[in-house]
C-alpha cells in the first residue's frame, strides 16, 4: 500500500510540469484552462486506471489531445 501512495505522490508531483509543458505548447491558450484540462484529465484516468504506472504520461497525451480541439 505504501507503494501506490508513493507512486501517486510522484504521479501528482508531475502535474505541474505537465502544466507547464502544455502551456508552451498550446501557446494562446491561457495556463488556468491548461491547468484545468490537466487537473480534469488526471483526476478522470486516476478514477478509472488500475495501474497507475503511466498516469502522468497518459495524462499528458489525453490532455493534449484534449487542447487540440480548442485550436
Amino acid at each position: 500500500m505504501a507503494q501506490q501512495t508513493d507512486q501517486k505522490a510522484a504521479q501528482e508531483a508531475a502535474i505541474p510540469q505537465i502544466v507547464e509543458t502544455l502551456t508552451d505548447r498550446y501557446d494562446p491558450v491561457p495556463p488556468e484552462t491548461v491547468e484545468r484540462f490537466v487537473l480534469d484529465t488526471f483526476a478522470e484516468l486516476d478514477a478509472r486506471s488500475k495501474v497507475k504506472t503511466f498516469l502522468s504520461t497518459l495524462t499528458e497525451r489525453l490532455a493534449s489531445e484534449r487542447l487540440n480541439t480548442l485550436r
